[in-house]
């Protein structure tokens, strides 16, 4: 068993073996000497930083029993956050490159979403209209949190200008009509 992170899936112990030449017998996890619900270990229910002990004990039918026990700690998770607040975008602006994420050092982050590759959102890339946009920080030692923002992608409009206009470099001064399609 390692060290396990504090924001981990629960999980069932295993792994214990035992030899006997007594015939059947039975196996017991514990932590710090308190039993555990059907040997499942839910590492959000303990305190991160600190150290316990889980032991694997086997009993046989003579009644002659053994343990084996191993020491590990619960690590504290970073915490992710991706500010959204400047996430407004049309579908033909440039590519943008992330900054939302936090944190920043402790670790490695990374962005994934629609349109988002190596750090740089495409806007031309995403769907328009709602979106969600994930920062996932690896700290340190290994523990792993995400979060996710959603923002809005706007479809650029287009200006048309009609093809039949002529003019000439001495005709003098026009009003030009544009039809905007959104």
């Amino acid at each position: 068993l390692n060290d396990i992170c504090e924001n981990g899936t629960s999980f069932t112990l295993s792994g214990g073996s035992q030899i006997s030449f007594n015939g059947r017998f039975t196996s017991k996890y514990t932590l710090d000497s308190a039993a555990i619900a059907n040997n499942v270990f839910d590492p959000t229910n303990y305190t991160a930083g600190n150290s316990y002990r889980v032991t694997y004990t086997f009993t046989d039918t003579a009644q002659c029993s053994d343990s084996a026990s191993r020491v590990f700690t619960i690590l504290n998770p970073p915490v992710a956050f991706l500010d959204s607040s400047a996430l407004k975008f049309c579908t033909n602006e440039s590519p943008y490159q992330l900054i939302e994420g936090f944190p920043k050092t402790g670790g490695t982050g990374f962005y994934g979403g629609s349109g988002v590759f190596s750090g740089t959102f495409f806007p031309q890339f995403a769907s328009a209209g709602l979106d969600t946009m994930q920062y996932t920080f690896t700290g340190t030692n290994g523990c792993i949190d995400t979060a996710a923002a959603s923002f809005r992608v706007k479809v650029a409009p287009t200006i048309q200008v009609s093809s039949a206009l002529k003019y000439c470099d001495k005709d003098g001064i026009d009003t030009l009509s544009f039809a905007i399609n959104t």
